[in-house]
C-alpha cells in the first residue's frame, strides 16, 4: 500500500451536491472541438472499445463534499508518478475515482467546491484531478481534467496521463 503523502483530509462541508446524470459532461462543449472520451485499452487509439471510466463513480447521484479524499499515492522517496500510475494505484486501493459529471457539478456550482481545495500544497497551487473518466485529445492522447484555485478564482486544465503528478496534484476520490 502506498502512503498518502500530503496534508489532505476530509473536513465538514454542510451540503450534498447533486450529480446530473441525465445531461452528461460533454468534452467537445466544455473543452473544444474533437475532444472525446477514451474508449478501449490505454495502448489503443482511444476510439474503439469500452469507455475508460470508474463504473462506481458513474453510479453516484449525489456526493457529500466532506467525504472526498484528495490522494496522491506516492511511495517512500517518490517525488512524482505519472497519471497512469496514479490511476493504477487508486484502483488497487479500491478508491472510487470521481468522474467528469462530478467535476461538472462542482464547476457549475463553484460555491460548493470545498474551501480546502483552495489550500496550497507545500506552497504550490493544488490541482485536483478527476480520474474517473479518461479524455481523448484531438491528437489521440489520454488526458485527465482538473481544477485549481488561482488569482481569486477557480480555473480548470487538463494534463496528459503520461505526464508527472506530484503531491500537489491529488486525485479526488471516495473510499469504497
Amino acid at each position: 500500500m502506498y502512503p498518502i503523502v500530503g496534508n489532505f483530509h476530509p473536513r465538514r462541508d454542510p451540503m450534498q451536491i447533486s450529480i446530473n446524470r441525465t445531461t452528461p459532461f460533454c468534452p467537445t462543449t466544455f473543452i473544444g472541438k474533437s475532444w472525446s472520451f477514451w474508449h478501449g485499452p490505454a495502448d489503443g487509439n482511444g476510439l474503439e472499445g469500452e469507455l475508460e471510466e470508474d463504473v462506481n463513480a458513474r453510479a453516484l447521484k449525489e456526493i457529500d463534499p466532506s467525504k472526498i479524499l484528495l490522494e496522491a499515492h506516492l511511495g517512500p522517496n517518490e517525488g512524482w508518478t505519472t497519471g497512469d500510475e496514479r490511476i493504477a494505484r487508486l484502483i488497487t486501493a479500491k478508491r472510487i475515482r470521481l468522474d467528469l459529471d462530478t467535476f461538472h457539478a462542482f464547476w457549475n456550482n463553484k460555491a460548493s467546491i470545498p474551501a480546502r481545495f483552495k489550500e496550497k500544497t507545500n506552497g504550490n497551487t493544488t490541482y485536483t484531478f478527476f480520474d474517473g473518466q479518461t479524455l481523448r485529445s484531438p491528437l489521440g492522447e489520454r488526458h485527465a481534467l482538473c481544477f485549481y484555485w488561482r488569482g481569486g478564482g477557480w480555473r480548470w486544465d487538463y494534463k496528459r496521463l503520461d505526464s508527472r503528478r506530484r503531491v500537489d496534484s491529488p486525485s479526488a476520490v471516495l473510499a469504497s
